[in-house]
């Protein structure tokens, strides 16, 4: 069985591309993706390229800085040693062969102190790669291709956290079998964080 990592969210080629791409970055890089509901890979179903392309348009928007500014969306990761280890990731991502769409390393320089990284996105991804494999606990965000459902539904399967998973789209059928088939402990239809009210409430993430 393939191993890939947490939390999977799941991009059918029906879904609302405007709500999805809105969703995936505030649970992929909210709170500087350190969070253990973050999304770290999305399963992108079928030749879905206006998406990734949407979505790279928008996290080039965000506004990286310090929190307690209002208009900041991006935060530091928590300490120089991490952000060391997701630099070592973000490298090991490109020897093994992965396509980075968007270097967050780059938005470093404009930051004299901190521990600053910008989103950082790596597009076809292999399930054998690391950066698919372990958890990188920060804003990196792994995109991998599926030709359909049942090869998306593989690679969560595959996942050795198994925290949760997400799907986008607007057909009842695949709703269904995603509900019937996906293995994780919490599942979420068109929504960034599957997590229960009370967990939501516990982070200030309520709707």
């Amino acid at each position: 069985m393939l191993k890939t990592n947490k939390n999977h969210h799941v991009v059918m080629p029906d879904t609302d591309m405007k709500k999805a791409v809105n969703q995936i970055i505030s649970s992929s890089f909210g709170s500087a993706g350190q969070r253990f509901m973050a999304c770290s890979t999305v399963v992108v179903v079928g030749n879905n390229n206006e998406f990734v392309k949407s979505l790279k348009e928008q996290v080039d928007q965000l506004i990286i800085g310090n929190g307690m500014d209002e208009e900041v969306f991006l935060t530091p990761v928590i300490r120089q040693y991490h952000r060391e280890k997701v630099l070592g990731y973000i490298e090991k991502g490109i020897k093994e062969g992965a396509e980075l769409i968007r270097d967050g390393r780059k938005d470093m320089d404009q930051f004299d102190e901190g521990n600053f990284l910008g989103p950082t996105i790596f597009d076809h991804v292999s399930p054998n790669m690391t950066i698919a494999k372990e958890e990188i606990f920060a804003p990196v965000l792994s995109l991998l291709r599926a030709s359909d459902l049942d090869e998306a539904l593989e690679y969560i399967r595959g996942s050795r956290y198994g925290n949760g998973a997400t799907i986008y789209t607007k057909d009842p059928r695949a709703v269904r079998r995603f509900r019937e088939e996906a293995e994780a402990g919490m599942l979420g239809i068109n929504v960034g964080v599957p997590a229960t009210i009370g967990i939501l409430s516990v982070f200030g993430l309520e709707r």
